[in-house]
Parts: structure tokens; C-alpha cells; sequence
């Protein structure tokens, strides 16, 4: 039978005796739709120290949050350098929900 994706990152991480906890999974932020792409996202997230990277930039970034091993997010670059006034309140209120509840950042 096929190994799941899930399957395969716990069975490497067993043979190398590396604990969950030791690793943090980056998860690279795109528009998706997929009901099998989305659920095993779901699965890394319930199992694994997730990072979401490129944060803001498209609609999943404030349901994934939710998920409960989301440690670190990664504001998208594009956030970082915007000198507008309406983009420095956007990254004010990254940083805010991002501390609030108690995720790491970083660019």
C-alpha cells in the first residue's frame, strides 16, 4: 500500500531518533481549493510544529492559525518593505496578532 506523506515523515523521523518536538515543518502559503491537499495540511498541522511562510499573502493565513501546533509565521517580504501608511498598520496588526497569540515571526 501507498505511504502517506505523514507516514513517511514519522517513520524518518524513528529511524534517525529525532522527536517530533526537535523539528518545525514549513509550510509555504499558496491559494488552494484541494480537499486532499488541504487535509493532509491538516494532518502536519495536528501532528507537527508547523511554520506558515509568506503569511498574508493569501486567504488561508487566519484559518491556518487555528490549527494548534502553528508555532511560527512568516511575514511575507512584500509586508516588511511597504512604506505606505496603510501598509505600515497592516504590519502593525501582523505583529500584534502574531504576539497576542504567542507565535514567533520573522521575514
Amino acid at each position: 500500500s501507498e505511504e502517506s506523506v505523514i507516514d513517511y515523515y514519522l517513520d524518518t523521523l524513528k529511524k534517525y531518533n529525532v522527536k517530533k518536538d526537535e523539528i518545525e515543518l514549513e509550510i509555504t502559503e499558496r491559494e488552494n481549493n484541494n480537499t486532499s491537499i488541504n487535509n493532509v495540511l491538516h494532518e502536519l498541522c495536528q501532528k507537527f510544529n508547523v511554520s506558515i511562510d509568506d503569511f498574508g499573502t493569501h486567504s488561508s493565513s487566519l484559518s491556518m492559525l487555528s490549527e494548534k501546533n502553528i508555532k511560527t509565521i512568516k511575514i511575507d517580504r512584500g509586508f516588511i518593505i511597504d512604506e505606505s501608511k496603510e501598509g505600515r498598520k497592516i504590519l502593525s496588526s501582523m505583529i500584534k496578532l502574531a504576539n497576542d497569540h504567542g507565535f514567533k515571526r520573522s521575514h
